[in-house]
């Protein structure tokens, strides 16, 4: 046999090779899954709405509506037009946009001009600066009013969008209303309107356990979450800087520290309706799914080989041992999202193809959401209020010597729910918390 023929035969034994794994590739990717049964539940849940006048989640997304617009009107208006787009974005596959958002109200006031801006040290920046609290207040005043309007509705539901997707536009938040509250509250109290303060802040944390109740997608979710946590700072900051008065009104700041309802804290409902839109925005592909991969590989070669369903299964999963997780407690709760890190960190390192649903397997290794940092968010908000409950306690008490502190802390049964470790008391720092966060952070609270 000559060189010539043997390489001949050996490129055609390669190309039969070839042909039969793109054959067997093929024929075991004719066939979809079913799709798992508590999907399909999740997709065809549709719960009760509040009536529109009622619910202050249409006055919340309409504070930044032009000046001449009221709220309530313009949040509705921008609402109607998301359902539309949302539609518009199913069908097309394409990213929403829109135009009413393009009227929203631009702020004349520069963040960086709101002393409480940053959360931290707001009290002291305030006390050192009231004229630049004040003047902030000023310019800030009408988005003021306007979250004021939001939080005193006695109903709050974020709104249902039953044919939201990732490529669905995200509404209006008004993101400079937590920092001029938080100013607000700070100026009040330097200027010994404490009585006020504290009505202002139990109205905020009122509205914000209600946002979250209310909350089914995880940023309405996390926004309310963090906003609430950022009310508790402020707290904190009023123990530390002002004790006294803190102890004259212990019984009022007490209603402020309550164990949070267990709706309010679980991320269950925001977890499941990332199960939801990421299901619908998968479901949907009439097509591959282009935008994850290079332009240049044509559609027609991954069609075939991308299982819609069974990829909607795939990431399901992840999803379903969250939920369960926000099942459990205490040990049970920690051994569950032990074990989804760990299994998320072994899906990481395996080759990522497959000979059924390559597609959809690539697909899940870069788009799988890691839900582990909100647990972990979510956990030091509860970890923050059990903190402060504690430590205005020791207020109430009088207990201010170390060795007592320490004592107390020791006998207190301050566990983070995250970790599981308990809090510390650190006599030089005078910091009673958590040193030893996942995130590399602290979590602590000055005495």
């Amino acid at each position: 046999m000559t060189v010539r023929s043997a390489l001949l035969s050996t490129l055609k034994w390669l190309l039969a090779l070839i042909v039969g794994l793109l054959l067997i590739l093929f024929v075991v990717n004719l066939v979809d899954d079913d799709l798992n049964p508590e999907i399909t539940a999740i997709l065809k849940e549709q719960p009760p709405q509040i009536p529109v006048k009622e619910n202050g989640y249409f006055t919340w997304i309409g504070v930044m509506a032009p000046e001449n617009q009221a709220a309530q009107a313009w949040g509705e208006q921008l609402f109607q037009e998301m359902l539309a787009t949302d539609k518009t974005a199913l069908a097309s596959q394409k990213s929403a946009e829109s135009a009413l958002l393009r009227t929203k109200r631009q702020e004349t006031l520069k963040r960086d001009k709101i002393p409480c801006h940053q959360i931290e040290n707001c009290l002291q920046r305030v006390a050192a600066d009231p004229k630049t609290a004040e003047e902030a207040l000023e310019k800030g005043n009408l988005t003021l009013a306007r979250g004021d309007e939001a939080s005193k509705f006695l109903a709050y539901q974020e709104a249902w969008r039953p044919d939201a997707t990732f490529h669905s536009a995200l509404v209006s938040y008004p993101s400079f209303w937590n920092p001029l509250a938080a100013t607000r509250f700070a100026l009040k109290v330097q200027t010994g309107q404490h009585d006020e303060a504290l009505a202002d802040l139990a109205r905020e944390i009122a509205f914000h356990i209600r946002q979250s109740q209310g909350a089914h997608s995880l940023i309405e979710k996390l926004i309310a979450q963090n906003n609430l946590l950022n009310r508790y700072q402020l707290l904190g900051q009023y123990l530390q800087h002002h004790p006294q008065a803190a102890k004259q009104q212990a019984d009022k700041i007490a209603t402020l520290l309550a164990p949070l309802p267990a709706d309010a804290a679980s991320l269950k409902p925001a977890i499941t309706g990332e199960a939801r839109v990421m299901a619908r925005s998968i479901l949907s592909l009439k097509t591959a799914p282009t935008e994850f991969f290079s332009d240049q590989m044509p559609e027609v070669l991954m069609r075939p080989f991308f299982l819609p369903k069974a990829s909607v299964n795939t990431f399901y999963q992840l999803q379903k041992a969250m939920i369960e997780a926000e099942n459990k407690s205490g040990e049970e709760y920690r051994i569950q999202l032990a074990e989804i890190s760990k299994k998320a960190e072994e899906d990481a390192n395996k080759f990522p193809f497959a000979l059924r649903n390559p597609i959809g397997h690539i697909l899940s290794r870069i788009a799988t959401p890691s839900f582990g940092r909100y647990f972990l968010k979510r956990d030091n908000l509860l970890a923050t209020r059990a903190l402060l409950a504690f430590r205005l306690d020791l207020l109430k008490s009088g207990i201010n010597q170390p060795e007592a502190i320490a004592k107390a802390v020791e006998s207190a049964a301050l566990v983070h729910p995250y970790t599981g470790n308990k809090a510390k008391w650190n006599a030089e720092k005078r910091t009673i918390g958590y040193s030893d966060l996942p995130d590399g952070k602290e979590l602590v609270i000055q005495m």
